[in-house]
């Protein structure tokens, strides 16, 4: 059997969680649908906690990764960006998303 690594990784802190994207691209459907399958596990008992998307290792994303970065948000009640690259950034201020989305410069603070 073959292992396959997380692409996600979880770090619990005092009232939330940050989930930090290994992949430097995240551009297909079936990536988003891998993330997806790893991710909202780990949001189960996420209400009324602070979860925070750390971006730091992502370089690019496609569309199909919208839709999941939604789903975060409705499962979790409550979502933070942070460590954006400028050109991530500048999509996600194109798209409006950064009016729905607070970014953070530091996961564990509340820093814009």
């Amino acid at each position: 059997m073959q292992t396959v690594e997380p692409k996600v990784e979880l770090k619990c802190f005092d009232g939330g969680i940050v989930l930090t994207l290994k992949d430097a691209t995240i551009s297909g459907y079936r990536q988003v649908e891998g993330l997806k399958r790893e991710i909202l596990p780990m949001l189960e008992n996420a209400q009324d906690q602070r979860v925070v998307l750390d971006f730091a290792n992502v370089r690019f994303f496609a569309s199909p990764f919208f839709a999941l970065i939604i789903k975060i948000r409705q499962k979790a009640g409550h979502l933070e960006l942070c460590n954006i690259d400028p050109n991530v950034r500048e999509v996600l201020e194109v798209t409006n998303l950064t009016k729905i989305f607070p970014i953070c410069k530091d996961p564990l603070g509340h820093n814009a």
